[in-house]
């Protein structure tokens, strides 16, 4: 059976969750949820192409997930929030 979503805890950003699924248009995403310090709970996705090549790049992408990257990912979602002057 496929994990559907991992648990991460990061000293600066406490729990964060993996989830793997695909948007409406059937396109595999990892979608990471996660509450910046300071605001309420926020997500930001990362997006695969819709072919079997895509689908196993998702599906690597998400069992071989590491803090590092997890950081990298948020640090995406706290840059548009700085841009949108909401950070």
């Amino acid at each position: 059976m496929k994990r559907i979503a991992r648990e991460f805890e990061l000293e600066e950003w406490g729990q964060v969750i993996a989830i793997r699924n695909r948007t409406a248009h059937g396109e595999p995403r990892i979608l990471f949820y996660a509450q910046p310090p300071g605001y309420e709970v926020a997500s930001i996705g990362v997006m695969f192409d819709p072919t079997p090549e895509g689908i196993d790049k998702a599906d690597a992408y998400f069992r071989d997930l590491d803090l590092d990257q997890i950081r990298e990912v948020l640090q995406m979602l706290t840059g548009m929030n700085q841009k949108a002057g909401s950070c």
